[in-house]
């Protein structure tokens, strides 16, 4: 299921539609680092990322096509979750992971938002994608598993 952001309204269904994502520059130097410095890296893709995020504020959608109801326009959907095509759907989702994230102890560089440093990892977020490097590869794989456990993912 798909919302129809272009439904909404700024100041009263969304304040904020814009979501940082790593900027190339920082991608290309990291992954030299990690080779120069023999680092492990692990790439992650969230499934369904958007939909694990919270909504800031009440949001209704019409039934979708193929709902079947006696008068569909009598009823309308309340959404639980982020969804996407909402148009603060990635806003959404970039403030759930980035909490999730300094929650492991990362903090933003200053550079660049959506570079998360740790005193033995780097983290880039792209979106819905992550890329991780350590020394260690114990260290990316308790990310990963911390931030399932603390429902973060």
């Amino acid at each position: 299921m798909n919302a129809h952001g272009g439904m909404q309204r700024w100041g009263i269904d969304y304040w904020e539609t814009y979501a940082p994502f790593v900027n190339w520059i920082s991608v290309r130097l990291m992954l030299a680092l990690s080779i120069a410095h023999g680092l492990k890296t692990k790439s992650i893709d969230f499934v369904l990322a958007f939909p694990q995020a919270e909504l800031e504020r009440d949001v209704f959608m019409e039934l979708p096509y193929g709902f079947s109801c006696e008068n569909k326009r009598n009823y309308v959907l309340k959404l639980k979750k982020n969804l996407y095509g909402l148009c603060d759907a990635s806003y959404n989702w970039f403030n759930k992971i980035t909490q999730g994230l300094e929650s492991e102890g990362f903090v933003k560089s200053e550079i660049d938002q959506c570079v998360f440093l740790h005193k033995d990892c780097i983290v880039l977020l792209y979106v819905d994608d992550m890329i991780a490097m350590s020394k260690d590869d114990k260290v990316l794989e308790d990310i990963v598993t911390n931030l399932k456990r603390k429902n973060y993912i």
